[in-house]
């Protein structure tokens, strides 16, 4: 860790690989190199370091929630629905509502909306100790699929509001004026977290 905090990435990661390779159970240290892996863009050195970290330390949180980010960035929707849903089983203390937009997401790709939509509201529960601004846009998203249009605007809207500086800010807002009109741009429903 002393290496990589000094910039060292390459230092960095053969200190670990010799660590894990002396105790292959040692779950922190195949998280922390699944990152300077992700770090020095190798992504399946990355991939495959958290999966042995989640293999050795079933209950490693914050491996979970990084596997179920990939998952989603992959598109691999059943795997990212299965990994949400054990980790959030993992998470007693709810500090990551992000995960019920991940499960929200690849729901809505497997095609069930209304877990999906019960996912999305989880999301943006009041009484958690955080909520995640996307899954407005999330929830805006599985309703107008259900074909709730008038509620899709509202929480797409809200999303604007909670995120005007989103990335695809332009591209939803396009989305909000033309939807239900015929040839009416349809952004992908990606994770955004802020």
């Amino acid at each position: 860790m002393k290496a990589a905090g000094a910039g060292d990435s390459p230092g960095a990661i053969r200190s670990l690989e010799g660590a894990v390779a002396d105790n292959p159970k040692f779950g922190m240290g195949w998280h922390n190199l699944g990152i300077l892996y992700s770090y020095a863009g190798d992504a399946a050195k990355s991939r495959n370091a958290f999966e042995k970290a989640i293999e050795v330390d079933p209950k490693l949180l914050q491996t979970h929630i990084i596997m179920t980010r990939l998952l989603i960035k992959e598109k691999n929707w059943d795997a990212a629905s299965k990994m949400a849903s054990t980790t959030l089983a993992l998470d007693k203390q709810k500090l990551y509502p992000e995960l019920y937009l991940h499960q929200a997401v690849a729901e809505y790709h497997l095609k069930d909306l209304a877990l999906a939509e019960t996912h999305a509201k989880q999301a943006l529960d009041p009484k958690s100790k955080r909520t995640v601004a996307r899954a407005e846009y999330a929830l805006g998203r599985i309703l107008e699929a259900k074909g709730d249009t008038a509620g899709a605007k509202q929480h797409m809207t809200r999303y604007l509001e909670l995120a005007p500086m989103a990335d695809d800010a332009p591209v939803i807002k396009a989305h909000i004026d033309a939807m239900g009109q015929a040839g009416a741009p349809e952004p992908e429903l990606e994770v955004i977290t802020r």
